[in-house]
């Protein structure tokens, strides 16, 4: 199964909303076949494993960057361009020879 990584900007709409788009976004692409990595679920799951750690931005892109290397595709939701974090997942992508597909 083709793995597929969501990104975008996460700030700027509330975190609500934020995470309605990514959780739309996965399932969408869960129904065409894909597994769909949506980086809300890699926080929240290393939240949980690193409640006792230093929670530090190095330290999340850390997690998502290693979980886009195991996709073939990243996703860039509307609006990825204001995102510094979403640049970087996207030009880490476009290293690793990944296919980017835009909303």
């Amino acid at each position: 199964m083709m793995k597929i990584y969501i990104s975008g900007a996460v700030s700027g709409s509330g975190d609500q909303i934020t995470r309605k788009r990514f959780r739309e976004a996965q399932e969408r692409w869960q129904r065409m076949g894909f597994s769909a990595i949506n980086p809300f679920d890699l926080y929240d799951q290393a939240k949980k494993h690193y409640d006792t750690e230093p929670f530090t931005w190095g330290l999340v892109m850390r997690l998502y960057l290693k979980a886009l290397e195991e996709c073939q595709i990243i996703y860039m939701l509307k609006g990825w361009e204001t995102s510094p974090e979403a640049r970087i997942e996207r030009e880490f992508a476009i290293q690793l020879g990944l296919e980017v597909i835009y909303e």
